[in-house]
Order: structure tokens, then sequence, then C-alpha cells
């Protein structure tokens, strides 16, 4: 069942129970069965608008592959071979960059908590030695 579906379901057995809401529970109940029928209909359009979208980048990618094919259709073998080595090794290149960055990131923040650590210990101490 669709969540729309499951959505009016519910606030159709919340409206066929006859919750009064004059009561807190009863006016909880029908918020709740409200906001259901809300989400479920952001999802929907959300869902539309994905499914859109992915459409457009299938039908950008078919036209990019069309240009490169008209593009490099003059290309011998070995200059299409020598072009996607080239793009394979940019790419894992990209990717080390990437790796390096963020393992330089992770000790920084190890750094830094352990001198935190340290600076906590250190006031700490002063505030011992301090009480002496």
């Amino acid at each position: 069942m669709e969540l729309n579906k499951k959505a009016a379901y519910l606030q159709g057995l919340v409206d066929g129970l006859g919750v009064d809401e004059s009561t807190k529970e009863g006016k909880i109940i029908k918020a709740m069965a409200a906001l259901l029928g809300e989400m479920a209909d952001a999802i929907a359009a959300m869902d539309e608008d994905l499914t859109q979208a992915y459409d457009q980048i299938n039908d950008l990618s078919e036209e990019l592959e069309d240009l490169e094919a008209d593009l490099y259709e003059d290309e011998d073998a070995e200059e299409k071979r020598r072009r996607m080595e080239a793009k394979i090794a940019a790419e894992n290149f990209g990717a080390v960059i990437g790796l390096a960055a963020g393992a330089a990131l992770a000790m920084k923040e190890k750094l830094d908590e352990h001198a935190a650590r340290e600076e906590q210990k250190k006031q700490q101490h002063e505030q011992t030695m301090g009480g002496l």
C-alpha cells in the first residue's frame, strides 16, 4: 500500500473511531493523523522530484556519451587508451589526496584532543597544588 493510502486509511480510522477532540489525547491523535497525511504528501512530492531528477541525469549522461563519441571518433585505439589511463590516473590521484587530507585532519583532531586532556590535567594539578 502506498504511503498516501496508508495515511488516508489511518485518518479514516481516527475519524471512524469518533475520537473526541476536546480531550488531550484526542487532540494529539487527530494532530498526528493530520501530520502523517502531510508527511506522506511531502514524501510523494520528493519522490516525484527525485524521479524527474534521475531521468534528467540519465538524459544528460546519454547526451554526454554522444558528444564524447563525436569528439573522439577520429582517435585511434592507442590515443583512446592513453586518454583513459590519464583519466584513471587523475581520479586515483584525487582519491589519494582526499585520503591524505582525511588522515591529516584525523591526526590533527587526535593531537588537539590530547593537548586538551593535557591542559586539563595541568589545571587540575595546579588547583590541587594551590590548595595545599
